[in-house]
């Protein structure tokens, strides 16, 4: 189980590692939407704590459902928990230019080995502002995946790209094209309104012709 904290200290256990992880290392950016850098990992434990910063690198609203993320360890798949803390939060929301940092864990048991990971169903936009309400996915599937090596300070300023990552980007909704070819709609004829009771109004007059041109000869 994942617990997710936002903008809180998180305490660990006596004598667990941490390793301070290089954005440049395990870090994604997606397109220009979504920026994450996952920047701390204590995996020496059953479970496995992963500070996660996420900044909007786009010019709208963004929206996560939190319910949704699940954990990795190698093939095992778990689900993220709330309310841990006083403070879990159901949604991630992040106007742009916005950054947040979430603390997650995952209880995966001692049984568990493989590469650590991360999965977002969806990144959707969030017209309304108000930090729940989905509007279009512009991310979907998005998985993130490290290998417990890499976690190391040698491996994570070596210069490589240490992060294996995934996700789709969905077609845009847009309006349907006209039809090619189609003949233009009806012109609707003016007529004047008869009021009942009174003689019906006299037609309008025609429109006077052009005026002729006059050119010397």
């Amino acid at each position: 189980m994942w617990t997710m904290v936002l903008g809180a200290a998180l305490t660990m256990s006596a004598g667990a590692k941490e390793y301070r992880l290089n954005p440049a290392a395990s870090g994604v950016t997606i397109d220009d939407v979504l920026r994450m850098d996952p920047i701390e990992i204590d995996a020496t434990r059953p479970d496995f704590v992963l500070i996660v910063r996420f900044r909007n690198d786009g010019d709208v609203p963004l929206v996560m459902h939190t319910g949704s993320m699940r954990c990795l360890r190698g093939e095992m798949e778990l689900p993220v928990g709330h309310g841990n803390f006083g403070i879990g939060e159901r949604w991630l929301d992040l106007m742009p230019g916005e950054s947040k940092t979430a603390q997650l864990l995952c209880d995966h048991g001692p049984e568990a080995t493989g590469d650590y990971g991360l999965v977002i169903p969806a990144v959707y936009t969030n017209p309304s502002g108000d930090g729940r309400t989905e509007g279009e996915p512009l991310v979907t599937d998005l998985v993130w995946r490290m290998h417990g090596d890499d976690f190391k300070p040698d491996r994570q300023f070596s210069g490589e790209e240490l992060s294996c990552t995934s996700y789709r980007r969905p077609a845009p909704k847009v309006a349907p094209a006209p039809i090619v070819g189609a003949p233009p709609p009806p012109a609707v004829e003016s007529r004047p309104l008869a009021i009942p009771g009174h003689p019906p109004p006299p037609p309008a007059a025609a429109p006077p012709p052009p005026a002729a041109s006059l050119r010397p000869r």
